[in-house]
C-alpha cells in the first residue's frame, strides 16, 4: 500500500513481502513533514526567551549598576501578582493605550488565524492525535464564559488543541477570545501573536465587553496553580478558590461551559511544587530568584532539559489528548444582586467544581460525557 506524505515518499525494504517477491521489491512510506513543526517551536523558544530576558533583564542591570531598589515597592503582602501590577502601572504612566496590548477587542485577525491553522492541524493530527466530544453543547449564537482546567506547562497543549478545534467547527470568524494574564505583555512579539488569534487582559473591563458584544471568552481560573500542579494531581480540578469568573457570569447572565482535558498533564512529569518551601525562604529573609514572586516553584521531568527546576519553558511531549466540551452550567439567580451575594457566589463555585470534577472522572475512565 501507498501512502504519501507532504515531502515525498521513501523506499524501504518491506520484510513481511521478502517471501515470494522480488529482492528489490520495495514499499513507500509516509513520512512526516517535521519542518514546519520545528520552525514552530522554534518560535515558541523565541518568544521564551524574550519572556525571561523581560523579566529578568532590567533587574539583573540594575542590580550589576547598584541601582537595586533595597525594598522594591511591589513587596505588598496583598497579592501574588503585585510585581507585574506595578509593571503595569509604570507602563501606563508613560504611555497611554498602545497597538495589540489586550485592551481592544478589534485586534482580532481572522487572517492571521488561517495562516497558522495548518500548524496546529499538524500538532492536532499527528503530534497530539487530538480526539474530542461534546461541542453539539456550545450555544450557536450566544455569548458565552468557557472555563477550562488547563494542563502540561508553560505551553499548555490542551488549550491550543481546544483553540484549534473551535476554528475547525466555527472557522475563524466567530470570535472567541482568551482572557491571558499581564506577563504576556512582557514579550512584545509573542503579546502581538496572541492578540491576533484572539487573546484579551484578564479584566473584567475588557471581558465584560467581548461578552456584551456577542463572544464567548475563554477563561482558566486556576492559573500557574492549575498548569504546574504536580503528576499525581493531574485529574484533579484545581481553582485555586479563584471566583471571579463566577461573578463575571452571574452580573452578565450568561452560561458556563466547562472544557477539560485528559493526557495534556502527560506531556509533562511534574513532580513537585516547592514554592511553599521558597516561600518560607523568602519569608525568612532570602530575596526571590532575580527579585520576583514565581507563584509556583516546580521540579519537573521534560524536555529539552531532562530534570528541569522552576517554571521553565518546555516542549510538550508527544502524548494522546482527549478534550470535551460539557453541558452548560446555568445558575437560578443572575444580576449584580447575585454577584455581590458572597455565599451565594460560593455555592456557584462549588457547583461548577463538581461538576467540571464529575465529567473529568468521567473522561479519565473513558466514559461518555453527561448529557
Amino acid at each position: 500500500m501507498v501512502r504519501q506524505g507532504r515531502i515525498g515518499s521513501r523506499n524501504v525494504k518491506s520484510p513481511s513481502l521478502s517471501k515470494g517477491m522480488p529482492s528489490n521489491h520495495t514499499q513507500k512510506i509516509f513520512v512526516p513533514d517535521y519542518r514546519k513543526a520545528l520552525n514552530s517551536v522554534a518560535q515558541v523558544a523565541y518568544s521564551s526567551l524574550q519572556f525571561f530576558w523581560a523579566i529578568f533583564g532590567e533587574k539583573l542591570y540594575k542590580a550589576k549598576q547598584g541601582i537595586l531598589e533595597t525594598e522594591p515597592k511591589w513587596r505588598r503582602e496583598d497579592s501574588l501578582f503585585n510585581y507585574f501590577d506595578v509593571l503595569l502601572e509604570s507602563h501606563r504612566e508613560s504611555k497611554a493605550h498602545s497597538q495589540f496590548d489586550g485592551w481592544s477587542l478589534d485586534e482580532r485577525s481572522p487572517q492571521v488565524i488561517k495562516s497558522l491553522l495548518p500548524i496546529g492541524e499538524w500538532l492536532y493530527r499527528y503530534y497530539f492525535r487530538v480526539t474530542t466530544d461534546g461541542w453539539h453543547h456550545l450555544p450557536a449564537d450566544q455569548s458565552m464564559l468557557i472555563v477550562g482546567s488547563h494542563n502540561g506547562g508553560m505551553i499548555a497543549p490542551d488549550t491550543l488543541m481546544f483553540m484549534v478545534d473551535w476554528f475547525r467547527q466555527f472557522g475563524a470568524e466567530r470570535p472567541v477570545y482568551g482572557l491571558m494574564h499581564p506577563n504576556v505583555w512582557m514579550m512584545p512579539g509573542y503579546a502581538r501573536l496572541t492578540v491576533e488569534m484572539g487573546s484579551i487582559k484578564a479584566h473584567p473591563k475588557i471581558a465584560i465587553a467581548a461578552l456584551r458584544r456577542g463572544a464567548a471568552v475563554l477563561v482558566y481560573p486556576g492559573g500557574a496553580e492549575d498548569l504546574w500542579r504536580p503528576h499525581q494531581e493531574r485529574h484533579r480540578i484545581h481553582f485555586a478558590g479563584r471566583k471571579g469568573f463566577i461573578k463575571l457570569a452571574l452580573r452578565e447572565g450568561v452560561p458556563i461551559v466547562p472544557a477539560i482535558s485528559n493526557g495534556a498533564h502527560d506531556t509533562l512529569i511534574i513532580l513537585a511544587d516547592y514554592y511553599k518551601e521558597l516561600r518560607q525562604l523568602h519569608d525568612r529573609g532570602m530575596p526571590w530568584p532575580f527579585g520576583f514572586d514565581p507563584i509556583v516553584f516546580p521540579i519537573y521531568l521534560g524536555l529539552p532539559w531532562g530534570l528541569a527546576i522552576g517554571p521553565l519553558p518546555n516542549i510538550p511531549m508527544p502524548v494522546p489528548i482527549h478534550t470535551r466540551i460539557c453541558a452548560p452550567i446555568v445558575f437560578e439567580r443572575y444580576g449584580r444582586a447575585a454577584a455581590l451575594d458572597r455565599d451565594y457566589v460560593d455555592a456557584c463555585y462549588e457547583k461548577v467544581v463538581m461538576r467540571m470534577q464529575m465529567e473529568l472522572d468521567r473522561l479519565v475512565k473513558g466514559q461518555s460525557g453527561a448529557s
